[in-house]
Formats: C-alpha cells, structure tokens, sequence
C-alpha cells in the first residue's frame, strides 16, 4: 500500500483536485492507503477539496512529523496538478512488490515518466524552466526518506535529496498556467 502526500506551497485547489481525481482508482483498488494534504497556502477552497475527499488535511509544516503521519510503508510524494496516466496502478503495484529489484539505482525510489512533449519551440518559449522534481511524482520508502528529511522544508527539496530510477507509468505533469 501507498501513502500520498502532497505540500500546498500555492493556492491552487484546482490543482488539487485534479491530483486527487486521478488517485481515485487506486484508492478503489486498494493501493492507495491514505492521502495527507499540508502546508501553508493551502487556502479555504483547497482545504475544502481535501477534506471532501477523504484526506488528512494539516497547517503542519515540518516534513518530518509529516511524512512520520502516513500509514504505509511506501510514500507518493506529489506535486499538485500532476497526474498520474492509466496503467499506473499495475506500475505502481508491481514496483512496491519488487521495491529496490526494479529500481536501478537509488534503493527502490522511483519517479514517473513524464507525459509532456514539447517541441524545442515551446520549451524556447518557456525559458527552458526546469521542473520542480515532484512534478514527475516520487515512489519511495518512507524509511528512506525520514533519514533526509531533517531540516528541509519543501517536498520539492526532500526529492532532490534522493536517488531514483524511472517507473514504466506515465505522469501528466502540473499545468503551468
């Protein structure tokens, strides 16, 4: 099973609830154990989205005490807005049941593949903006994780901190308007 979290850093329920639209039908088969939505901004509507859909809703800012709260063994750290594609459920299942096997490098982590394909005009366009690292999402052990969580304080900064390899899952990344 699989804890979700994901840190509101901006005001963006409609991000939120698109996330949380798209782990519906891994809640309904069983992967997904609980979500907890966190963070500063996370604003009266959001706050509303979340709790509506079942998350553990938290103004808590700490990582660690955080991440301590989930209830599986296994984290999908997530930016708000993305989404995973079909397929990811059997993805996801099969890595939590071979963990660091099938991971390459990095102890079992792994992140998605991203679904967007820019051409070079539009990433021109954009400034080549990098993607924040939970944008592709982070399969990873909780135990992992809490050893690097101290002191940081974003889940973007805690992702940068781990080694992954890539899932055989798609992930629509957040929109960037």
């Amino acid at each position: 099973m699989l804890s979700v979290v994901i840190q509101m850093e901006q005001q963006q329920p409609a991000a939120l609830a698109a996330s949380l639209a798209a782990l519906v039908p891994g809640a309904v088969e069983g992967l997904v154990a609980d979500v907890t939505v966190f963070g500063a901004a996370l604003g009266e509507e959001a706050r509303w989205i979340a709790d509506e859909a079942g998350c553990r809703v938290l103004d808590e800012t700490d990582i660690v005490a955080v991440l301590a709260l989930s209830r599986a063994d296994w984290l999908f750290l997530l930016s708000p807005g993305a989404r995973p594609l079909s397929g990811w459920i059997d993805a996801v299942s099969d890595h939590l049941a071979h963990g660091s096997m099938t991971a390459g490098r990095g102890g079992g982590a792994v992140c998605f593949r991203s679904a967007r394909r820019d051409s070079i005009f539009t990433r021109l366009m954009k400034g080549f903006r990098r993607s924040a690292p939970l944008d592709e999402g982070l399969i990873v052990l909780k135990r992992e994780v809490l050893t690097k969580a101290e002191g940081v304080r974003s889940l973007d900064a805690l992702a940068r901190r781990v080694k992954v390899g890539r899932l055989n899952a798609g992930i629509w990344p957040p929109d960037e308007g």
